[in-house]
């Protein structure tokens, strides 16, 4: 199995590898390579790091029970990711934010979560050879003047011919790809699972192929309609990402950008 929390890497990135962090400690990172067939590196492997998190935690005094911060340290671990030339990184679980900061210190990239604009996908995975839907959940909020309406349906409550046309929010799937079986779940919030035993490669040239043409930093905000009926494109844009670069010599302790929730 493979799964990933997608985001894009915003930035020309400085430097063309991602290496072993091993030696001193935490952070930690083990990093492996291999190829796609185009000749782009996909970087791979697991980290963890000693990560700040703050709480807020009862305080009883004579006058009652309040609350007040807290800042603990915690170890936080992550598979993960990284295609530098096409953009894209993944992390398997949100504790491996850590990461993605530290591929900004290290390469100058800002990360930022995507969405996935699955009503859009929906309609790719109709067409593909042996679709199907063992899962599924909805949420719309009538828009258009109808009721708000959410649900969920699995196996027999399932199907392609029963997803909604809008307000997908997650959809188990099984179809051929490159002439092989995939197995998985797709969410409109970015994250994706295959179930198959892959490679490394052959889940990020999924990610790659399949999903990272459907993603989005917002997708509420995408015309629906002309989404659909553009060809998606999967090249990303690049922007300045910033001077502010920190050593990882200096992230004995990486802070948590989300406070510790998941």
């Amino acid at each position: 199995m493979h799964a990933a929390l997608l985001y894009e890497l915003v930035g020309e990135a400085d430097g063309d590898s991602v290496e072993s962090y091993l030696s001193r400690g935490f952070p930690a990172v083990d990093a492996n390579a291999t190829h796609y067939l185009d000749g782009r590196t996909l970087y791979f492997g697991d980290a963890t790091a000693k990560v700040e998190v703050e709480d807020r935690v009862p305080v009883p005094d004579e006058e009652g029970i309040h609350k007040e911060k807290q800042i603990h340290r915690e170890t936080h671990y992550t598979e993960w990711y990284a295609d530098l030339e096409g953009g894209w990184a993944g992390i398997s679980t949100s504790d491996g934010e850590f990461f993605l900061g530290m591929l900004q210190a290290e390469h100058g990239v800002v990360a930022e979560p995507q969405d996935v604009v699955l009503d859009a996908w929906v309609d790719h995975l109709a067409e593909q050879e042996g679709a199907g839907c063992w899962g599924m959940s909805y949420a719309d909020d009538g828009d258009d003047g109808g009721a708000p309406r959410a649900g969920a349906g699995f196996h027999a409550d399932a199907g392609v011919r029963k997803l909604p046309t809008e307000g997908n929010s997650a959809v188990g799937f099984r179809y051929r790809w490159n002439g092989m079986p995939v197995r998985g779940m797709l969410a409109k919030s970015g994250y994706l699972a295959v179930y198959n035993s892959w490679t490394e490669e052959q889940f990020a040239r999924f990610v790659a192929d399949e999903v990272w043409p459907y993603t989005t930093f917002d997708a509420d905000s995408v015309d629906l309609d002309n989404f659909r009926r553009a060809d998606p494109s999967s090249e990303t844009a690049v922007a300045d990402g910033g001077d502010d670069q920190q050593s990882l010599d200096d992230l004995e302790t990486v802070n948590d950008p989300s406070g510790g929730e998941n």
